[in-house]
């Protein structure tokens, strides 16, 4: 090895002192450098249209004064939710307003409804999923406001038929008046909770009229009863029972007081 290179060196000095070119290899090319993936540009957004941004703006209020007026009218009238929540209702919103916000985020929300077009709709959803939500929303606010009504109905009506101390007209009354409107499952419900309170509140006029009747008349009887009752609870001791046997001891004129 050591000949060869001492070779090689004479060979080359030989070489310059003839004045001859010295060929030496070209050094290697460079490592190839890795691929770099051009990704093409994001797309530009669309073009801002007046009319279909003030047609989505307009679809907020639209949409949150018909949820409105059905939850009124379900107020008012008893509706079923599902009768008269229908989607069909809601999909010209839907599709006016994700027309524009499907491509434009929200801005704000403050001072909006947890059901308004501006917490349902936006980039992330779809004009069925907006229209579904208003349909649910429309669905919980009859329900909210149409209960208590119901409610209210059902203890005016046990009013009215425990006053008249007799029959069940106001009872019956009322449950033609939810049939209209009202599924049968549900007014049969109504039904007996206005028959059920009706009766019940005539049972204990009964049930104290009954007492009255056994109480004692004069003071020597109401002082029998007393004794009677100490002897009975333990020889006075302040019980539950004893009070309870003692407040039937009053006349009728204090038990009144």
């Amino acid at each position: 090895m050591r000949v060869r290179v001492a070779a090689i060196a004479f060979t080359l000095a030989g070489c310059a002192a003839a004045g001859a070119p010295v060929h030496l290899a070209p050094p290697p090319p460079p490592p190839d450098a890795p691929e770099v993936a051009v990704l093409p540009p994001a797309p530009a957004p669309p073009p801002e249209d007046p009319a279909v941004r003030e047609r989505a703006d307009d679809a907020v209020l639209a949409s949150e004064q018909k949820l409105e007026a059905i939850a009124e009218r379900c107020e008012r009238d008893w509706l079923e939710p599902e009768n008269v929540c229908k989607a069909e209702q809601f999909e010209s919103f839907a599709t006016d307003f994700q027309a524009y916000y499907a491509d434009h985020a929200i801005v704000s929300t403050e001072g909006a409804r947890i059901d308004s077009l501006l917490f349902l709709g936006g980039p992330t959803s779809s004009v069925e999923q907006v229209t579904t939500a208003l349909t649910y929303h429309c669905e919980e606010r009859c329900r909210k406001r149409r209960l208590p009504q119901l409610e209210a109905a059902a203890m005016k009506a046990a009013d009215q038929c425990f006053a008249a101390k007799s029959g069940f007209d106001a009872c019956k009354a009322f449950v033609k008046k939810m049939s209209a409107t009202v599924r049968p499952v549900e007014t049969e419900r109504w039904a007996d909770e206005c028959y059920g309170v009706c009766d019940d509140r005539r049972a204990a006029v009964k049930s104290r009229a009954a007492i009255d009747a056994q109480r004692p008349t004069t003071p020597a009887a109401a002082a029998a009863c007393k004794a009677k009752c100490r002897k009975q609870h333990d020889g006075g001791w302040c019980g539950t029972g004893l009070l309870s046997c003692l407040s039937l001891c009053a006349m009728k004129g204090e038990a009144q007081r």
